[in-house]
């Protein structure tokens, strides 16, 4: 497997400058939330990844049997503080393709955030099965998916748009989410998100607003890094109802820079 989409989360060290939709929002924690409070608090909950809303949300909720599975010790190592509660948790530290198999009918909530991006998409069938074959009879698995089912975003409205707008937090946030996430950029035969040659080529514009937006953005989205994101949506769907059943599925917000590009999906396995 490609490495790259390993270590690349080693190389966050702005997350608190990150804001939704790069990371869960209130409305999707609330979803979250819903769901869990119908679960006992003996329930044994995987969090794929480190994502610190959930395992907030889960300390917070009083669940003590909690599962982390995490690829890159490093990550977990510095976005751990940013806990606002005594956590309870079990590491599982290394590749998801090999820790959540052994896993077998063990867990009654599964929460992943975007995680399917940082899985080559040659994997994702079996990404899907490991994720599958952790949940009991009765487990959840709630997900937020990046997909292709819109146009891409022209890239040179893009740059129109942001070049006359002012560098702050909230617009570099959405130029990262809209020009690496969004836009045509993505109109590649690998359907991949590579930072670094997406931020060679818009520097190479020598265009002085939107070299700005690009060295901010290295705070929200690291050059090196890689992501397979976007793959068309009738594509990802056939490979995740492969493996799951969608009880519910939540769109973005119309203010979400992803509005009409993730959906929230929450599901049980197929049987």
């Amino acid at each position: 497997m490609n490495t790259n989409a390993v270590n690349s989360w080693s190389k966050y060290k702005s997350w608190q400058s990150v804001t939704p939709p790069s990371r869960p929002a209130n409305w999707q924690l609330k979803i979250c939330r819903d769901v869990l409070l119908t679960k006992p608090k003996t329930s044994k909950v995987a969090v794929l990844g480190s994502t610190i809303e959930f395992r907030d949300l889960l300390a917070e909720l009083g669940f003590e049997q909690v599962y982390i599975f995490e690829r890159n010790k490093e990550f977990y190592d510095y976005i751990t503080p940013f806990s606002q509660n005594k956590l309870h948790e079990h590491l599982i530290l290394g590749n998801w393709l090999d820790t959540l198999k052994t896993y077998t009918n063990n867990f009654d909530v599964v929460l992943s955030d975007l995680t399917s991006g940082n899985i080559p998409y040659i994997y994702r069938d079996t990404f899907y099965s490991n994720i599958s074959t952790t949940l009991t009879t009765t487990g959840l698995y709630i997900d937020r998916l990046l997909t292709k089912p819109k146009p891409f975003i022209n890239l040179h409205t893009l740059i129109e748009k942001y070049t006359t707008l002012p560098v702050t937090n909230k617009t570099i946030n959405s130029f990262n989410c809209e020009v690496l996430f969004c836009s045509t950029f993505l109109d590649n035969e690998e359907h991949i998100v590579d930072t670094t040659r997406f931020y060679d080529y818009l520097l190479s514009l020598n265009v002085q607003r939107i070299s700005e937006f690009v060295i901010a953005c290295y705070e929200i989205t690291p050059r090196d890094c890689i992501w397979w994101y976007n793959q068309n949506w009738e594509v990802e769907k056939q490979q995740y109802t492969s493996f799951f059943d969608v009880i519910d599925v939540f769109d973005e917000p119309k203010d979400s820079e992803y509005y009409g590009r993730v959906k929230l999906l929450i599901s049980e396995k197929r049987r």
